[in-house]
């Protein structure tokens, strides 16, 4: 009993059951789990029952949304997906994180991010390179000094 309550209140599905069930419990198109890593078993099991995003695409996990991308095509969309940790690496390989992650192949069906919050410790002028190498891999335009606030917000 849950607080003195008749009714049950922990319940167990298959993905499958809770989106496409008798009596289905999760939206098909709006339930995006936060996952860190997932088997391919478990890639298959989540689109088979109608998931199509995934985020954050850990690196760190083995999470690598190019190779994802390859296999799964347009079937998949991603948010995340660039490893937090580079940006207290060398700007080589911050740069070289990007130039993977933000290859053509990715451009649709992504949302280019962090795959989790600035690590503590992270390098100002590193943050600044990897905005600013990631909007010219991008094509976009540079951000002016002094254009402050949300709308220059990472990329």
């Amino acid at each position: 009993k849950f607080f003195g309550a008749e009714d049950k209140y922990t319940f167990e599905y298959s993905m499958d059951e809770a989106i496409h069930g008798e009596n289905p419990v999760l939206c098909k198109y709006f339930y995006y789990p936060h996952v860190i890593r997932l088997t391919d078993e478990e890639m298959d099991a989540y689109i088979d029952a109608g998931i199509n995003v995934f985020l954050p695409m850990e690196p760190a996990a083995g999470m690598d949304m190019v190779a994802l991308r390859e296999k799964y095509g347009s079937k998949v969309a991603f948010k995340g997906g660039i490893d937090k940790h580079v940006l207290r690496k060398s700007k080589e390989d911050i740069r070289k994180e990007l130039e993977y992650k933000l290859q053509p192949s990715m451009y649709n069906g992504t949302v280019f991010s962090l795959d989790h919050r600035i690590p503590n410790g992270t390098p100002i002028d590193n943050y600044r390179y990897y905005v600013k190498t990631a909007r010219e891999i991008l094509g976009l335009p540079e951000i002016k000094s002094g254009n402050r606030g949300w709308g220059r917000m990472a990329f």
